[in-house]
Parts: structure tokens; C-alpha cells; sequence
């Protein structure tokens, strides 16, 4: 039972490729993976201030139109 147990051991496949990546090549894909980070870090904070300026802009657009009869914002707009 020891025995069959010591065959199920596989060993650990190599973890470096079978040919070596030049310095270009290596260099490439670093700026690679970080481009695609920064990108997706731009998607990320884009993600949550694009709902927050829509709110504001909802919010500003609806003050324009209801407040006219407000004399300040009617002066505003160049409505008496």
C-alpha cells in the first residue's frame, strides 16, 4: 500500500518555459500586464464616478428647469 501510494506522487511540471523569453520579449509583456492594469483601473473608477456624476447632473438640470421663477437662477439663465 506504501508503494502504491509513493506512485501517485507526480512531480511538480517545470515552471519555466521551454525556451527562454528574450529581454525584449519579457519587457514587452511586463508593459503589457501593466497596461491592461492601468486600463483596468481606469474601468474601475470610472465605473463608480460615472453614476455619481449622472446623479449631479440629474440634480443640476432639474434645479435649472424648476427653479426659473428663482430670481437668482432666473438672472442666471437670462430669463426675467
Amino acid at each position: 500500500a506504501a508503494r502504491s501510494s509513493r506512485q501517485n506522487v507526480t512531480a511538480h511540471p517545470r515552471s519555466t518555459p521551454t525556451h527562454s523569453p528574450t529581454c525584449q520579449g519579457a519587457a514587452l509583456v511586463d508593459l503589457s500586464t501593466a497596461i491592461q492594469d492601468l486600463f483596468g483601473d481606469i474601468q474601475s473608477v470610472a465605473q463608480i464616478i460615472a453614476p455619481i456624476a449622472a446623479v449631479i447632473g440629474f440634480v443640476g438640470l432639474g434645479i435649472m428647469y424648476m427653479g426659473s421663477s428663482w430670481p437668482l437662477i432666473g438672472d442666471w439663465k437670462g430669463r426675467p
